[in-house]
């Protein structure tokens, strides 16, 4: 069952809130046919009773939302189920799907409603080799609501299964092919019903090797694949730390095969509602099991005193820092109120000096695990992580923000994906809670302790690096350009003052030297990033510094070409005419125009002169001599007095 919240339209266009329950289909005696019914999550009284309609397009759904919609005749108004999870809509969707399309077989297509006959009981045949292809004809073949009595038939009788499992036995003794071949179709057909019921008790210790080793004779395969062995030698929890809750045990057992079973076994044959039911029943494991791991009072306290004795290299390191991390995935599907307990418990044990450890001594497998587990933390409570951070720069010298940035600096491509997207959290003011002061603390310290070493890194990925200087992948380069694209964007006044006295800008022209393709569009996405923010004082600088000039030479380079690089410039240029940047195009128009008249296979700069042209006659119509120098007279003066001196002095980096 999903759980749902119900939601009823009211006079005033207002929805109301009428209660939380578990949504599931059902059949419904009286009426013949098959209900939509919410039970109440606390009363266990039902909220709504609702015959499912054979008309097509009667209930609404937006692709990929969790919400399911329909006018209701009896309640004269709209009605709205707000699922908890995606995995339970869809399940209650295809459900729904899977009703009108019975509907319409009844119907022989058209859209009449009648009422769907039962069947009131349903035999299985005694299992023996002569009843087998009667056996799957009767589950792969019989209507929807007698497949659904199906399971409790075979669920009812406690020695069908074990009988059933028997005669497999003996014709794999024999090796009996076609009737070995019909048990394949039979335990197919039975993960078809959908039964999370008869999923349970297939995969149970009694019986998983023997139905697992049933779906090892699909006649489609040309070789035999060994289900039963990979399960006994591969899907194992290995208990970095003691479990004792048998319970718990046997819903991480569940859980593995269950995931073998959607994954490798079945995963051709599986439709979308038994795909989804497969998959709410391993969330539905793994909640409970991190829930009654964190009511064990000394289970994360043992986990953590492991974490912490151990060290890389040991025998278990990589165990338990892979075990931290899927304990923390896991926690993310949690109810918020629970979600933000149990992180609290793993901080109170000092999750986060653990992480720091991993980052600073750990391979790259546990860094990857700990960039999960510092993800996870980020998206639970990102201000609780910003806090930690501040407070241990200031008493270490390396600390988690430092190593960080290390690794996404100096790590592997995979590595630095990664911890590009911790970064980004992290610096993103969007995402910052509190008080100016708070939110400015962590970005004072990437920008005093850490923004030189990011923007070092550009500069030696100049083509002409010294020999005694170790160059950085062109890959690497690229995710550099894209922290500071994200940092133009988001931190205005900060990079702003960081790129007049550090000359970012020029550093990361200098890699429209570089031979890849790839790398060189990466510097012209930072000049668009910076014009697109259209100050007045990057444009001026702009033009102080010939920003253009590397951009436009590569343009010349590439030709008629028309790719990447082609495209970039273009867009660019087109930019700022469509924004009509006024000073840039100015300057582009007097300086490049040469290089335009040679462009002949687009209208861009022929458009950008006429808007220059525009631009000159509009100035001498409507302004009186002087009346330009006023204007940027007045416009200048709304410049900061660093600015000012800036574009006063003479100086040009390096």
């Amino acid at each position: 069952m999903a759980r749902v919240k119900l939601y009823r339209l009211n006079d005033r266009g207002h929805w109301d809130d009428k209660g939380t329950g578990f949504a599931s289909c059902e059949y419904m005696e009286q009426s013949g046919s098959v209900g939509l019914v919410v039970m109440s999550e606390h009363s266990q009284e039902p909220l709504l009773v609702h015959a499912i309609s054979p008309e097509v397009g009667f209930y609404s759904r937006q692709e990929d939302e969790t919400i399911i919609s329909w006018v209701d005749a009896e309640l004269e108004t709209d009605i709205a189920l707000s699922f908890q999870e995606g995995m339970g809509c869809n399940f209650i969707w295809e459900q729904i799907k899977s009703v009108q399309r019975a509907y319409m077989q009844q119907t022989g297509g058209g859209v009449r409603y009648i009422g769907l006959q039962r069947d009131v009981q349903i035999e299985l045949p005694e299992p023996e080799t002569k009843n087998l292809e009667q056996l799957y004809n009767l589950i792969s073949g019989s209507s929807l609501f007698a497949r659904e009595r199906i399971p409790m038939q075979i669920l009812k009788s406690k020695e069908y299964l074990p009988r059933l499992f028997e005669l497999f036995r003996q014709c794999e003794d024999v090796d009996d092919i076609e009737n070995l071949h019909l048990f394949y179709a039979i335990f197919r057909a039975m993960v078809m019903l959908n039964d999370p019921s008869l999923y349970e008790t297939l995969l149970s210790e009694e019986f998983v090797f023997d139905f697992v080793g049933a779906l090892e004779y699909d006649p489609d395969q040309i070789e035999r694949v060994h289900h039963r062995q990979f399960l006994k030698k591969n899907v194992a929890f290995k208990e970095v730390v003691p479990i004792t809750n048998t319970m718990i045990r046997e819903k991480i057992h569940q859980t593995c095969r269950l995931g073998y079973l959607k994954d490798v076994i079945l995963p051709r044959a599986l439709d979308d509602s038994a795909f989804s039911t497969l998959t709410s029943m391993m969330m539905c494991n793994n909640v409970e099991v991190v829930q009654e791991l964190h009511r064990d009072p000394e289970f994360f306290g043992e986990l953590f005193k492991r974490l912490k004795a151990s060290k890389p290299g040991d025998e278990d390191w990589n165990d338990l820092v892979g075990f931290l991390q899927e304990l923390c995935t896991l926690a993310r599907h949690l109810q918020n109120a629970s979600r933000l307990q149990v992180f609290s418990t793993l901080q109170n044990h000092g999750l986060f000096d653990v992480l720091t450890d991993i980052l600073i001594h750990g391979g790259e497998y546990s860094q990857l695990k700990a960039a999960d587990v510092i993800m996870s933390s980020l998206q639970n409570d990102p201000a609780v992580l910003r806090d930690f951070m501040v407070q241990q720069a200031s008493s270490a010298e390396r600390n988690m923000l430092s190593e960080l940035v290390r690794l996404f600096l100096v790590g592997s491509d995979g590595i630095q994906a990664t911890y590009l997207e911790i970064l980004l959290f992290l610096m993103d003011p969007e995402t910052m809670e509190g008080t100016s002061s708070d939110k400015d603390k962590l970005l004072d310290i990437f920008y005093d302790k850490h923004m030189d070493a990011v923007v070092a890194r550009i500069t030696l990925g100049k083509e002409d690096v010294t020999p005694d200087e170790k160059s950085v992948p062109p890959w690497a380069l690229t995710k550099i350009v894209d922290l500071l694209i994200f940092l133009v964007q988001n931190h205005q006044y900060r990079i702003k003052y960081y790129m007049l006295r550090n000359h970012v800008l020029q550093h990361v022209l200098h890699l429209t030297e570089r031979k890849e393709k790839y790398v060189v569009v990466s510097a012209i996405r930072f000049l668009r990033a910076c014009v697109s923010l259209k100050d007045e004082f990057y444009n001026r600088y702009f033009i102080k510094m010939n920003a253009f000039d590397p951009v436009m030479k590569v343009f010349k380079i590439n030709g008629d070409k028309y790719n990447l690089l082609n495209s970039s410039v273009l867009e660019l240029i087109d930019f700022i005419r469509r924004e009509n940047i006024r000073n840039l195009i100015h300057h582009l128009v007097e300086k490049y125009e040469e290089w335009f008249e040679e462009v002949y296979y687009v209208d861009t700069f022929r458009l950008l002169k006429l808007r220059y042209q525009q631009g000159l006659s509009a100035t001498t119509i409507e302004l009186p001599p002087g009346a330009l120098s006023e204007q940027r007279a007045r416009r200048d003066s709304s410049m900061s007095k660093d600015e000012e001196d800036y574009f006063e002095s003479d100086d040009d980096p390096d």
